[in-house]
């Protein structure tokens, strides 16, 4: 059986903060993917099972970034649904 759940303006604050340990989060992944594509260039091709291992860390961490990236959309669009209409400055961008 489904449940409902209620959510309200007094829930903006712990949103807000999810919002904010997503958005850490998906930095922190950015940092990673940066780094092992740097890696990835200096493992030559010929190393095969070496390149393949770096290659499976981007495209695992490529992936997680962009589930992180949907949740965090998803989570603001039900801020913004829940955020009186007086309060519109929005200091997060979209990371889409």
């Amino acid at each position: 059986m489904p449940k409902t759940i209620t959510i309200d303006s007094h829930h903006i604050p712990l949103l807000e903060s999810f919002l904010e340990t997503i958005q850490l989060h998906i930095e922190e992944l950015m940092v990673t993917l940066n780094k092992l594509t740097e890696v990835r260039e200096h493992v030559p091709q010929s190393e095969t099972q070496k390149y393949a291992n770096v290659d499976n860390l981007i495209k695992y961490i490529s992936l997680e970034a962009c589930w992180h990236m949907r949740t965090y959309n998803t989570y603001k669009e039900i801020r913004d649904m829940v955020r009186p209409s007086a309060q519109t400055g929005d200091n997060v961008d979209d990371l889409t």
